[in-house]
């Protein structure tokens, strides 16, 4: 890659998440019914005498759900007996999970999720929103938060905090490393689920593409995640830490220059523009300060412009609109 600029992004001083202040429509009048289900309290404090019971009582109360997660999230062999020994070993093995689990979340904070689920509504009248949010347990490997034909469903394994004796061992830290890992928590429970929703709705596809497409898809659904969640800080939204995003908004137009003057937004070699459009710890080309996946970032402030600039409350609109008519029509050009 040439190099025509070396950047360092500095960081601010503040750490602290502060909540944005943005203009929002009323939705309280919007009705959302949630019914929460601790599936995961169903399957290891179950009354059956065993594991097969168990199962079947499950299939009988929830159905297509309980598919999902024995083959879906837990991942078990089809057959029969297989997915029996395989449940009583998960279980056996997940007992002190599961037993930290009811301490921690004796009630889960939803407030945010409803309201999101409310501009859901607002935003996308036609889309059909999940009434049901099932709880459970799974691998650590596994998901935290995945929507599925019987509802959302959130993994509580994966929300127990950034210092959760759970993460400590060295296996876990293989598999997230700390970037990753921090945002294991409650604050990302809300802009997890919406934005399985608004994958749901229009399905992120930029493979191939080239990179300035693949940043304003990004910026799409990072714009969409602000709208539906306004009073949700800008850093958990975009994953960044508040750090990073107080430096890229302090150096946005320097953070614009080095995408032009390398040349860069018309390239669309994956392995070229990875640092740029994946998570990651931060962007090495651009300094120690700044963000993995710095794509999004200037994805969401051309998308941010292009709705400002055409004076567009839509987002079924901005989901629908080619990336290229958002880039030509924001004239996107920073100082």
């Amino acid at each position: 890659m040439r190099q025509g600029i070396i950047v360092t992004i500095l960081l601010g001083l503040l750490a602290i998440g502060c909540k944005q202040a943005r203009k929002a429509p009323d939705v309280d009048h919007i009705q959302v019914n949630l019914q929460v289900v601790r599936f995961e309290q169903e399957v290891f404090n179950s009354p059956a005498p065993t594991t097969e019971q168990t199962i079947q009582l499950l299939q009988q109360k929830h159905g297509a759900f309980v598919n999902d997660y024995l083959f879906n999230l837990l991942a078990l062999p089809p057959a029969k007996d297989s997915v029996v020994k395989g449940l009583e070993l998960f279980t056996a093995a997940y007992k002190p999970m599961f037993d930290t689990v009811q301490k921690q979340f004796t009630e889960l904070p939803l407030t945010q999720l409803k309201q999101g689920l409310r501009y859901i509504k607002y935003y996308f009248p036609k889309y059909t929103v999940p009434t049901k949010l099932y709880t459970f347990i799974g691998p650590m490997e596994g998901y935290s938060t995945v929507l599925t034909t019987s509802g959302l469903a959130v993994g509580l394994q994966l929300y127990l905090g950034q210092q959760s004796r759970f993460y400590a061992n060295d296996f876990f830290k293989e598999i997230y490393p700390a970037y990753q890992s921090r945002r294991f928590s409650m604050d990302y429970l809300a802009v997890n689920c919406i934005q399985n929703v608004l994958e749901d709705i229009h399905p992120l596809n930029t493979t191939g593409k080239p990179l300035y497409e693949q940043m304003i898809e990004q910026g799409k659904k990072m714009y969409a995640l602000q709208m539906c969640l306004p009073t949700t800080p800008d850093s958990i939204i975009s994953g960044y830490t508040q750090r990073q995003w107080e430096g890229c908004e302090e150096h946005e137009g320097t953070i614009w220059a080095f995408f032009v003057q390398n040349d860069l937004l018309y390239k669309s070699d994956a392995f070229l523009l990875r640092d740029y459009v994946n998570d990651g710890p931060k962007t090495e080309a651009l300094g120690e300060g700044a963000p993995g996946n710095i794509g999004k970032y200037v994805g969401f402030k051309i998308v941010q412009r292009w709705m400002e600039k055409t004076n567009t409350s839509s987002l079924e609109k901005l989901l629908y609109t080619p990336a290229k008519q958002i880039f030509d029509e924001a004239k996107y050009k920073p100082k």
